[in-house]
């Protein structure tokens, strides 16, 4: 008799009881430039809508400078105005924006315990924006962003590396700060007396995301030197993880955007007042912090 179990004697556990129709929003935020990007998702189930836009304000000013207060006018007007017509009206990409370069992508479905959990499903699908500096989505119940950043892994490899050689240095990683009173907390990667400092990486099959990452984790450095109250040291550095020069993995084309996308940051870094450095392992990086603190590596 064959082992082998039946198709219809498997017990798939059943889908969530909540469905709801979404769309994604996008935006080119340089007229002419080719780039688009999604900045937001609105849900409807039944009656109820949830708009939520793809990033926080502040990610959008260490972005697009001056232009991204613009930007988020426009992604809330958006939002807003796409929500006022799911309510009452088919959900489809026929919706027409305010906004000449504003528009709404294909309609699809999904389910989920929430809506918040849904509209955090759609906007990891869709915005790598989300993932860097989750946006809040009222009623979502997921883990707070300083426990998302421990399980990050080039944090976490960096800060093993540094506590298996300094293991004094372990509580100064995962430094929480609000910018100002009231606002969203805003999280560093390494704060002690000597250094404050952020982690991030290049990978060259997603430069362009990663550029921008490293820029949002360039303002969080930029808003802490803001706050002497907190942070006393006269060092703000970013870690860049990179590849080497030599990696076979990447091709001569790869590493030269690598590079100009370094040259780029340090320039950033530069009208900001802040270090930029670059490693290639994170042993390397930890090699740096014990540099910066003072400690024989």
């Amino acid at each position: 008799m064959s082992n082998t179990a039946k198709l219809s004697d498997l017990a798939f556990p059943e889908p969530p009881a909540l469905k709801a129709d979404w769309v994604r929003i996008f935006m080119e935020p340089l007229p002419g430039s080719g780039e688009k990007i999604c900045v937001g998702v609105v849900l409807r189930s039944g009656s109820e809508t949830l708009e939520v836009p793809a990033f926080q304000r502040d990610t959008l000013k260490c972005v697009y400078g001056d232009q991204g207060a613009v930007i988020w006018d426009a992604t809330q007007i958006s939002l807003s105005e796409t929500a006022k017509k799911l309510k009452t009206g088919t959900v489809s990409d026929n919706i027409r924006l305010p906004f000449q370069h504003a528009y709404v992508g294909p309609a699809s479905t999904i389910r989920g315990d929430s809506m918040a959990q849904m509209a955090r499903h759609a906007l990891a699908m869709s915005a790598s924006f989300a993932a860097h500096r989750p946006p809040s989505i009222e009623g979502d119940e997921s883990e707070p962003v300083k426990k998302s950043a421990e399980t990050a892994r080039l944090p976490r490899l960096i800060r093993q590396a540094v506590r298996s050689r300094a293991p004094q240095l372990n509580d100064y990683f995962n430094f929480e700060f609000q910018v100002k009173q009231g606002a969203r907390a805003t999280l560093i990667d390494y704060a002690s007396p000597r250094l404050v400092a952020n982690f991030t990486r290049l990978n060259p099959a997603q430069l362009g995301d990663c550029v921008r990452h490293a820029k949002s984790k360039l303002w969080n450095l930029e808003a802490a030197q803001n706050r002497p109250d907190l942070f006393k040291p006269d060092t703000h550095e970013l870690l860049i993880l990179r590849p080497a020069e030599d990696d076979p993995m990447y091709t001569d084309r790869q590493i030269i955007r690598v590079n100009a996308a370094v040259q780029e940051l340090i320039g950033e870094g530069d009208d900001k007042r802040l270090s930029i450095y670059p490693v290639v392992t994170p042993p390397k990086a930890a090699t740096r912090i014990l540099e910066r603190e003072g400690i024989a590596a």
